[in-house]
């Protein structure tokens, strides 16, 4: 793994607490750092993935509600729907 040394600004009090952080779980602070941030950015791609996924169902819905299908096919199609079925979904 390549690694890059930056620098960066934080409150001392923050430092204090990564410091203690980091020191109980035996890492560097540039260790505890990185964890720490994959760990969110892992977080946020998950979030992207669900915010694209509620995005997509709505899109689905209303492009079922628009068309010329008759209501009670249409509330049967998007009522047994489930995460992963929509058509295209890469899950």
């Amino acid at each position: 793994m390549h690694t890059q040394k930056i620098a960066i600004t934080m409150p001392t009090d923050l430092v204090a607490v990564i410091d203690g952080i980091s020191r109980l779980k035996g890492m560097s602070r540039s260790g505890f750092i990185s964890a720490v941030l994959k760990e969110k950015i892992a977080l946020e791609k998950e979030k992207q993935v669900k915010n694209e996924y509620d995005r997509g169902f709505v899109l689905q819905n209303d492009l079922l509600n628009d068309s010329k299908l008759n209501p009670v096919i249409v509330a049967a199609i998007t009522s047994t729907m489930k995460f992963g079925e929509l058509p295209g979904s890469i899950f």
